[in-house]
């Protein structure tokens, strides 16, 4: 398993745990509302494209600035974020789920991804038999032709790459 995709996958485990901890207080109806409380949860969840060592960082400077302290469950979620995710000796630290990158590759779910590609191939949800076995060896032709590039980067990633790499660095 390459590191990037590693990576990936910790990141998403670790914001679905952060999901179903607000889940948990009880704060999912007032999430998608827009209140303090609700801009201040959501900026948890651009931690993971920050820098690892910028995240303990941006968490003391301005996670903690902005803490709305009207309702206790939001400093219980700040702590849990804080004891599990972001101290020093942390169960998960940011080295292991933050990652500044601009890479086009990364993905959280691959199966999701081939279904998603699967599905917009078809006009309908019950295809002909025949368009189906064609998507199918469309597919597979597109799955060789991957396997036997090695890796070689198109023009157009390298531009979309640089493109949001330049966009990272504006922000840092």
């Amino acid at each position: 398993v390459c590191w990037v995709c590693w990576v990936c996958w910790v990141c998403w485990v670790c914001l679905v745990c952060w999901w179903k901890k607000i889940q948990n207080l009880e704060f999912t109806k007032m999430y998608n509302i827009n209140t303090d409380e609700s801009y201040y949860l959501k900026l948890f969840f651009g931690l993971p494209f920050l820098d690892s060592d910028n995240v303990i960082d941006c968490f003391t400077d301005d996670f903690l600035a902005i803490l709305p302290a009207k309702d206790d469950r939001v400093v219980q979620f700040t702590d849990y974020i804080f004891e599990n995710y972001i101290s020093p000796d942390a169960m998960f630290p940011p080295n292991i789920w933050a990652q500044f990158s601009a890479s086009c590759n990364c993905t959280t779910n691959g199966c999701e991804r081939f279904h998603s590609h699967l599905n917009s191939s078809f006009y309908s949800s019950h295809p002909n038999i025949y368009n189906f076995i064609n998507v199918l060896v469309e597919i597979q032709s597109e799955t060789c032709i991957k396997c036997r590039s090695n890796g070689i980067k198109t023009k157009k990633i390298y531009e979309k790459e640089a493109f949001i790499r330049e966009q990272m660095t504006k922000l840092a």
